[in-house]
């Protein structure tokens, strides 16, 4: 009995930090991006939607002209699953994508409201 007590006491935080911390990570945050090299109008904005329960959709949609004003539209949704630990959320996309992202602000109650993936902000604001 003793030794069934001391294993359980053992597993126990692992078992905590494996869950993770999932309800502060509930809604939707957005990124917008700008212009990059030749391509003279380029918008893409992209999208993260949490569940609070380890679950997640993935979206992006991107257009631009290049610099022969050729215009060109594309969109992708994909889902995934997450886990936050402590400031850092870490996202696995069924496509098999990979991502750490850091939590950048949290609201007066705890919850997630802007996080960096890549170097690229999302943030409830964007989203509006």
């Amino acid at each position: 009995m003793r030794r069934f007590f001391l294993a359980c006491l053992l597993c126990l935080p692992t078992a905590v930090w494996a869950a993770g911390n999932l309800t502060p990570l509930h809604g939707r945050l957005c990124s917008w991006g700008a212009p990059v090299g030749d391509i003279t109008s380029y918008s893409q904005s992209s999208w993260f939607s949490f569940d609070g329960a380890g679950h997640l959709q993935y979206g992006s949609e991107g257009s631009f002209l290049n610099a022969d004003g050729v215009p060109y539209r594309g969109s992708g949704d994909v889902s995934g699953t997450y886990r936050l630990i402590g400031n850092r959320v870490h996202i696995h996309l069924e496509d098999g994508t990979r991502a750490l992202a850091l939590v950048r602000k949290r609201g007066s109650d705890g919850a997630v409201v802007e996080l960096t993936v890549n170097g690229n902000v999302y943030t409830e604001r964007l989203c509006q």
